[in-house]
């Protein structure tokens, strides 16, 4: 009686943990949890682990493993993206943001330029974010010299765009971390240099820092044709993904 007592007690405290740990658990689960809260979904990403994966530039998922789920997930959103809007118009210039750090935003930015890259559109990829930039880091690079050493006249641009290893796919990596990122990012040599990289390529995807952490993201969105925000399952708060939202919104 005693064994059978304390199976059925530790069934329902087991129970009982799981459905408090669920009803106080805030984060986005499904893609439902985005739609219900008036938010364009575009599609969703598996998880994915560098384990076992390709030495070259392991996180290049749709340029080295083109035959994965992540690879076909990327393909469309490279689909839904050409066709959200007429040909003539479709965003040419994305922003890639997300509500926090660590969510997979870079990941996102890398893959989704790789991804364009494969469909023969001539791609680049610009590393905005100028407090944790990591692109040079899954490229296998140096991170100076790059945009902000640019700007400053250290180097030409010759100097700081680098191909990623196919005909189609360049990047531009941030250079030297500056005191104030705010101040590059809004300077007018900024808004100069897009419009020169979006005369000069097919798509530029640049990834940018989290939009609720600073101002950064949201200085960018005024210059692009485009914001995709990447949030992670079971892990960005559905609040902070509607603030995220609702910023984005007010940049148009």
């Amino acid at each position: 009686l005693i064994l059978i007592f304390g199976l059925i007690i530790g069934l329902v405290l087991s129970l009982a943990f799981i459905i408090i740990k669920d009803y106080f658990d805030n984060t986005v689960k499904t893609p439902e949890d985005i739609e219900k809260n008036n938010i364009s979904f575009l599609y969703w990403i598996p998880h994915y682990s560098t384990k076992g994966s390709s030495d070259l530039n392991p996180e290049l998922v749709t340029l080295y493993e083109q035959d994965s789920p992540i690879s076909e997930s990327f393909r469309s959103v490279r689909a839904r993206i050409m066709h959200s809007r007429i040909e003539s118009e479709f965003p040419r210039m994305i922003l890639v943001t997300s509500p926090a750090q660590g969510e997979g935003k870079t990941f996102v930015s890398v893959n989704l330029a790789g991804s364009f890259a494969k469909s023969k559109k001539r791609t680049l990829i610009i590393d905005c974010d100028l407090r944790r930039p990591r692109i040079h880091s899954i490229m296998r690079a140096k991170r100076t010299p790059g945009l902000v050493d640019f700007f400053f006249h250290r180097v030409t641009f010759k100097e700081i765009i680098r191909s990623a290893g196919m005909n189609d796919l360049d990047y531009i990596t941030t250079g030297t971390i500056p005191a104030d990122p705010a101040e590059v990012l809004e300077s007018k040599a900024m808004k100069t240099f897009l419009e020169n990289m979006k005369n000069h390529f097919d798509i530029v995807v640049i990834d940018s820092a989290p939009i609720i952490a600073v101002i950064d993201s949201e200085i960018l969105s005024k210059l692009v044709d485009g914001t995709i925000l990447v949030v992670s399952a079971d892990q960005t708060e559905i609040e902070l993904m509607v603030d995220a939202v609702d910023l984005m919104k007010k940049n148009n």
